[in-house]
């Protein structure tokens, strides 16, 4: 456990390495900002980003699977395999959006008023988009082929544990990118 706990962290801390925390922050900004020009009602705001939402973490949650998949059959992932098993995912997400929806919004919708509704799923927006970044830039690193040498340790390892390591890793890196960050009041100009 250790042995794998140590790789994947060091995995993690060097695709970080190479990330623009202010320019993460300010992206997830502007997809905010883009957002809510387009939403300016509350109600159709807060759906848009429960679906946003619902979307980014189901999407991590299949590559999640992806992984353990991979690690179970003792493979490196295939680029054009991983693309063609997310469009799927990707797919089969959207057509289950509105039961996806009902399920996100009864455990995020918790706050009395939509101010607070809104501060909180922004945070979670965010969150949930950059964790599935970090996550996808972990299963690209492991399917480069210059890789192969330091990602065959984890084909040895137990597949629920990386994975678990891998969600770990990837919460952890998405709080420090967003460490700091207050997101700005959506102002809306009619």
């Amino acid at each position: 456990m250790r042995d794998i706990n140590q790789t994947i962290g060091s995995i993690y801390i060097s695709l970080t390495s190479k990330l623009d925390k202010r320019e993460i922050q300010k992206k997830a900004n502007r997809l905010l900002k883009d957002k809510r020009k387009r939403y300016v009602d509350d109600d159709l705001y807060i759906d848009i980003l429960i679906s946003n939402i619902a979307f980014n973490t189901e999407t991590t949650r299949a590559i999640h699977t992806t992984i353990e998949k991979l690690i179970q059959e003792s493979q490196f992932p295939d680029f054009e395999g991983i693309n063609k098993a997310m469009e799927v995912a990707q797919d089969y997400i959207e057509s289950e959006m509105e039961v996806l929806k009902e399920q996100y919004a009864k455990v995020m919708l918790t706050a009395k008023n939509n101010k607070e509704k809104i501060s909180i799923l922004e945070q979670l927006f965010s969150s949930s988009m950059i964790e599935q970044d970090l996550t996808f830039l972990f299963i690209k690193a492991f399917g480069e082929k210059s890789n192969r040498e330091l990602f065959r340790s984890i084909l040895q390892a137990p597949s629920k544990q990386v994975v678990e390591l891998v969600t770990k890793y990837s919460s952890f890196h998405t709080m420090l990118l967003l460490d700091s960050v207050s997101f700005e009041e959506k102002k809306i100009v009619n």
